[in-house]
């Protein structure tokens, strides 16, 4: 059986390799919450739910004004970068 989705996983793995670059950059990326915020969005749907979910805590925290915590973004960069390797 095929999956539907495969062509879109696909996608979505290649896009997690140009995400690490921006969470690599840091606070200093004006792109940095529209990255996260697409993340906490989109990996569950692919299967990805820890880096989904680790996302969506750090996009809360943002929203919420209450900034960035480096030990997060370290630990979004090593999620997105084992999916980067998948």
């Amino acid at each position: 059986m095929t999956d539907p989705l495969a062509p879109l996983r696909a996608k979505f793995i290649a896009r997690c390799a140009e995400d690490l670059l921006v969470v690599q950059e840091g606070p200093a990326a004006s792109e940095l919450p529209r990255t996260i915020h697409r993340i906490a969005g989109v990996a569950g749907m692919f299967g990805y739910e820890a880096l989904g979910a680790l996302a969506g805590r750090i996009d809360e925290r943002a929203h919420a004004g209450k900034g960035f915590v480096e030990r997060e973004l370290a630990e979004l960069a090593a999620a997105l970068a084992a999916v980067a390797r998948s």
